[in-house]
């Protein structure tokens, strides 16, 4: 079991997607079981014990990675959790840290989250929340789903609904994603500030 806790930490020290527990100790345990070809036998014979104290740890792991990102994302001026392209060179850019964008100001990185959300909605075509957070947050390193369910809760819109793309949607949809992201309460003046330099 230990060697499994190990696993899911060298995973978590990786700039990857930000993970529920639940999710992640329910998909580390299938692959670990799987890779390990653990007979049924073989599992029914872990004690309750151990399995607390793996899920434990495991739990105690993941939470620490998030407030770690948490705080990355504060420190960078980057509460949308942007991650780094050479190929964008963005306004108020100043670098990167494990592979998320650097901006010299907070107002720069919420600018850069509601950019990219009004690209999604009038270039690609994305107007629904449930669109948006696929493509902003893919199942392939993110619980998308328990994402979507966050940003519906924070913003009141309907997961399948037509969304407009004006100030007053992006802000919201903007709001709730750094909320996600960087647990930051964006104010209305914050919002407003970026949407003039958009």
């Amino acid at each position: 079991m230990n060697n499994f806790v190990q696993s899911v930490k060298d995973f978590l020290a990786k700039p990857a997607g930000k993970y529920t527990a639940f999710g992640l100790v329910g998909a580390a345990a299938v692959v670990w079981f799987v890779s390990k070809k653990v007979s049924p036998g073989t599992v029914k014979n872990i004690t309750a014990k151990a399995v607390d104290s793996t899920v434990g740890e495991l739990v105690e792991t993941v939470s620490g990675a998030i407030t770690q990102r948490s705080a990355l994302g504060v420190r960078l001026n980057n509460p949308g959790c942007v991650r780094y392209d050479v190929a964008n060179q963005w306004l108020g850019q100043i670098g990167q840290e494990n592979g998320f964008c650097k901006f010299s100001d907070m107002k720069y990185g919420i600018r850069v989250v509601m950019y990219l959300l009004r690209r999604y909605m009038t270039v690609n075509g994305l107007v629904s929340v449930r669109q948006i957070v696929e493509r902003y947050a893919p199942r392939f390193e993110n619980n998308t789903t328990a994402y979507i369910d966050f940003v519906v809760q924070q913003t009141g819109f309907a997961p399948d609904g037509q969304l407009t793309a004006n100030q007053p949607t992006i802000s919201k949809l903007t709001a709730a994603i750094c909320r996600n992201e960087s647990n930051v309460s964006l104010t209305a003046n914050q919002l407003a500030e970026a949407w003039q330099i958009l």
